[in-house]
């Protein structure tokens, strides 16, 4: 019978899902590790196979642990926030071979957990190669029903599992005992165990019993308070005994003993009943609480929380509540955890104020202002019992709600009652009086004040808010345009624990690299942040972060993203708005309508919002932000106010930027002529991109053109805005200016030209998207050329001279008179003395331009095998398969087929070949570990027609087909591959032949 279960746990391989489902003591544990040692027994089988096991514990049940323990039992790199997606990358990552998560004592997990929802996930969403096995006493938490009639769910039951009669009468003999003595465990394995090992036909407790007595009263009253606190390591077993002592001594010679490499033990659940009778129920509390209390030393607190309710300790429980709450700055425990101890105690204890900061706590990150209730009351709690350090921790998180949505008021009085206490001796009240002072001088925009309140703090007694320190004077520092300053700030957060202000630690440096102009770098971190959020359950945040990447997207052109996030934010805490989420929403807003054209509804939007910022202590953000163009451009009235305050260098070139733009508009290309260009990120972070494409087109046409890389950076965006405002100032009152209107149509030389050189195939041109078709291009020696410099990109005229005309002592005349044929080719208007702009000459150089305005095939095709392979090392194989789709369609037939006698031509030729091919079959290996025969298929035969002996290329079609039912067509793709070895007289490899078998 075990070699028949071991039969069905080998199915695993087959099915999406195994369930091992029985009572403890049925052996699940024992036949899952007999499984696993079997794995890969198979000789010469081209697929390996990896079991990954895990042990659940209670903590399993929060996604986050549980998901923290799969990235170890794979030995992913640790991150802050656990990522399944990272787990399902990694399984598709090792397609094709297979991959089965082995989950032990799965009831430890409930239904309707987040835990349960990761085993879902993993169940219904891992790729085609990934399996899972659950081994549970009670019925798995995930729904079986789809996969059971889809026929990819194997079911073990304890029917299965329990001993039948011809393996009891075995077993008896094995252990030299009479069988009839076993026939009363009714096939209980672990029972029929204890039984043997007894050595007496008794009833189970009897039996049981006589094992206690044999060890002795007093070890045996030691187990059950073992039993009873769920076992431990061995300061547990210290404490319950009473002196040092460890916990194999405990448990030497006891059977059914569970036991961890970290020297953590537990008694099998069988030993429950027995045991339990040895000790009364005040010993046992006692014991639950003793035990409790170490873990709560060790920072174990769900541990000793769960022993406490076991003991009905309701004042222990509230202890712990109150050392997490108050004795950390960032709580070691989820939100979540701490919303569950409170239901863990009777309603009338959920009133006193540990419980009622904990429900605070756990509703803030998705209702601050429902928390703000919980806070208030909590620190009244803690008033009336005298304790202070509880009253200044509800304080404090009160505080942080209500500077978010900018309540003065309320924080004034936070702060009174936080210098009351000071005054009266708290070193804490001091320290969170002067937090409570900066950020208050934060909201009203001044720096000096923030700073100076921050002066007086001493580090060292700032404990967890020395991070929250850090960032008020970076944003400081910032506000006042002090980058280095600003930055020095945040470098000091690297060496300390950011615990909850790690995200805002980052934010800040997003902000700073903006003003920088890492605009691209700002967007992406962004997203990233947005993420981190989503996944930790904080609305009011990822608001704020959305209401930032949906300025930065209109910023930098993208419109439809921006629009996206802006309504994505709408959704996100509405009532909590505040200054700065009602600004970004304006500068989002407004940015978005610049970016279509809508000037005068993007006036609109801003005018009610800029003049109250104006009036107030909000402008700052307008700076920050960069984006007092917006402002300044559209709304004159505010222009000389904008002018008295933006003082700071860091913020000048938005100012300046503006002046520049609002004054050719106004006819005055005076200030365009006569300004220093700044770098190209600074003025991309300091315009949106139209504007900086209207700035631009006067610059040229004020002899004052901007550098190349920002027109580069511009792209087609440039003559494509040109256009528009040149057609939109003949037909409308637009207020661009008349020397902008005078910029003539579309490109300016060959700079603004788009060339494509296609050398995957058949060499083709195309410039701006027009097939070049020109009797020069007939030439086989220009065609060669064309093909050369793609191969070199960069190559000395002598070393060209010589792989082109290798039978001619000096080939430089040839290749001066072949590239004057091929500049003309690229660009037919080029006037005598304008450089060429595609193929450049640099002396003894020649070099095929890189940037925008060239693209060929054979660069595409690398640059996404190179994207592919960059995100395979980095553990994201669906992203690497998003590459492998944009390289598919990129081969035309051989590349340099122009060349097809030439040396350096076959070497790069083979090279590209070789890389395509087995590119394409590791993506068709990605789509088969997703299920996706047909296009693992399409993969396949695709490598093949650029490789046509490729092994691994023939075996992939082998396995889609099989997977899709076709056997004939795997059996002719085997033929078609044997064949094509013998004709090069190869013998096929171990995988193939293995696979024919």
């Amino acid at each position: 019978m075990r070699a028949r279960l071991l039969d069905r746990l080998e199915r695993r391989w087959d099915r999406r899902l195994v369930t091992v489902v029985a009572g403890a003591g049925f052996g699940k544990t024992i036949l899952l590790t007999t499984a696993i040692n079997q794995t890969n027994a198979a000789a010469n089988d081209p697929i390996t196979r990896r079991d990954v096991w895990l042990c659940c514990e209670a903590d399993d049940e929060h996604a986050d642990h549980l998901v923290a323990g799969l990235t170890r039992a794979l030995d992913l790199p640790p991150t802050e926030v656990p990522s399944l997606d990272a787990i399902h990358e990694w399984v598709a990552s090792q397609a094709p071979n297979e991959v089965c998560f082995v989950f032990d004592d799965v009831h430890e997990i409930a239904t309707g957990s987040q835990g349960a929802a990761v085993l879902s996930s993993l169940v219904n969403d891992l790729p085609r190669n990934g399996h899972v096995v659950l081994a549970s006493r009670d019925p798995v938490p995930v729904s079986t029903s789809r996969l059971a009639v889809g026929g990819y769910l194997e079911r073990l039951a304890e029917a299965d599992l329990a001993f039948e009669h011809s393996e009891i009468e075995h077993f008896a003999a094995i252990r030299g005992v009479d069988p009839g003595l076993l026939r009363s465990t009714a096939g209980w394995p672990a029972l029929a165990e204890l039984t043997a090992s007894g050595g007496a036909d008794l009833v189970f407790d009897y039996l049981w019993d006589e094992i206690l007595e044999r060890i002795g009263l007093e070890r045996a009253a030691h187990l059950a308070r073992f039993a009873r606190v769920g076992g431990g390591d061995d300061e547990v077993v210290s404490a319950i005994v009473g002196r040092s002592r460890r916990v194999e001594d405990l448990i030497e010679g006891v059977p059914l003993v569970e036991r961890s490499a970290s020297g953590w033990a537990a008694l099998h659940p069988l030993w429950g009943p027995p045991l339990r009778r040895l000790v009364t129920d005040e010993e046992a509390r006692d014991t639950l609480r003793d035990v409790a209390m170490i873990h709560r030393t060790r920072g174990r607190f769900t541990l000793a929380v769960n022993l406490l309710t076991e003991a009905e300790d309701w004042v222990g429980i509230v202890a712990v509540m109150r050392e997490v709450e108050v004795e950390y700055a960032t709580p070691p425990v989820v939100a979540g955890e701490l919303g569950r101890w409170c239901h863990l105690l009777p309603p009338v204890w959920r009133r006193v104020p540990e419980a009622l900061l904990a429900t605070g706590l756990a509703r803030e990150a998705r209702a601050p202002l429902e928390a703000v209730e919980f806070f208030e009351s909590a620190a009244d709690g803690f008033r009336g019992n005298g304790d202070v350090d509880g009253e200044l921790a509800a304080i404090a998180r009160d505080g942080l709600v209500r500077w978010w949505i900018r309540d003065l008021r309320g924080l004034f009085v936070l702060l009174g009652r936080a210098g009351e206490l000071a005054a009266g001796g708290s070193a804490s009240a001091r320290v969170l009086t002067s937090i409570g002072e900066a950020s208050i001088a934060h909201l009203r925009g001044d720096s000096a004040k923030t700073l100076a309140a921050l002066a007086g703090v001493n580090d060292a007694l700032a404990g967890g808010w020395l991070p929250y320190i850090h960032w008020h004077r970076s944003v400081a520092h910032r506000r006042t345009g002090d980058l280095r300053k600003a930055r020095a700030e945040l470098d000091a957060t690297t060496t300390i624990p950011t615990g909850r202000f790690a995200s805002d630690i980052v934010s800040a440096g997003l902000h700073i690299d903006w003003l920088q102009g890492r605009v691209h770098d700002v967007c992406d971190g962004l997203g990233d942040l947005r993420a981190h959020y989503i996944s930790t359950g904080d609305d009011f945040l990822r608001r704020e972060t959305i209401l930032e990447l949906a300025c930065k997207s209109a910023w930098v052109g993208d419109l439809d993203d921006a629009s996206r996030c802006l309504a994505a934010a709408v959704d996100l805490v509405a009532d909590m708005s505040g200054p700065l989420a009602t600004i970004l929403t304006v500068i989002a807003a407004a940015a978005i309508d610049v970016g279509t054209g809508d000037e005068v509804r993007a006036a609109s939007r801003l005018h009610d919002g800029v003049h109250a910022a104006l009036a107030g202590s909000d402008r700052w953000y307008w700076y920050d932000r960069a984006a007092i163009a917006l402002p300044y451009v559209l709304l004159p009235e505010t222009r000389a106010l904008w002018a008295r305050h933006a003082v700071s260098p860091t913020h000048q070139p938005g100012l300046l930027l503006a002046e520049a733009l609002a004054a050719a508009r106004a006819g005055d290309r005076s200030v365009v002529r006569a300004m220093t260009w700044p770098d190209t990120g600074i003025v991309r972070t300091h315009l949106p991109q139209r504007w900086i494409a209207e700035l631009a087109s006067e610059g040229i046409a004020s002899e004052n053109p901007p550098p190349n890389d920002l027109i580069d950076a511009l792209g087609s965006f440039l003559p494509s805005t040109t256009t528009t405002l040149v057609a939109a100032s003949s037909t409308s009152d637009s207020p661009m200016s008349p020397a902008a209107r005078a910029v003539p149509v579309g490109r300016s030389g060959a700079r603004n030209a788009m060339l494509r050189i296609a050398v995957i195939g058949t060499l083709e041109l195309r410039l701006d998207g027009v097939r070049i078709d020109h009797g020069d291009l007939r030439r086989q020696r220009v065609r060669q050329l064309a093909c050369y410099l793609v191969v070199k990109g960069r190559v000395r005229r002598e070393e060209a001279a010589a792989d082109l005309w290798p039978e001619l002592d000096d080939g430089g005349r040839n290749l001066r008179v072949t590239l004057n044929y091929l500049q003309h080719l690229l660009e037919p208007d080029r006037a005598g003395r304008q450089p060429p702009f595609f193929v450049q000459v640099e002396g003894p150089w020649l070099a095929l331009r890189c940037d925008k305005h060239l693209v060929v095939d054979a660069w595409e095709l690398t640059g996404r095998l190179d994207e592919a392979a960059a995100a395979e090392r980095a553990g994201r194989p669906l992203s690497a398969l998003v590459a492998y789709r944009g390289a598919l369609g990129l081969w035309r037939g051989e590349p340099f087929v122009d060349a097809p006698h030439a040396t350096w031509a076959e070497t790069a030729r083979t090279r590209l070949r070789t890389r395509y091919s087995n590119a394409l079959v590791r993506a068709g290996e990605l789509e088969l570990g997703e299920s996706n025969l047909r296009d693992a298929l399409v993969f396949a035969e695709a490598a093949l027609v650029a490789e046509t002996t490729s092994e691994t290329a023939y075996r992939l079609v082998v396995r889609a087909r099989l997977g899709l039912g076709d056997r004939a067509g795997a059996r002719r793709a085997l033929d078609d591959c044997r064949a094509a070895l013998a004709e090069l007289n190869l013998e096929p490899e171990p995988a193939t032949i293995a696979l024919l078998r």
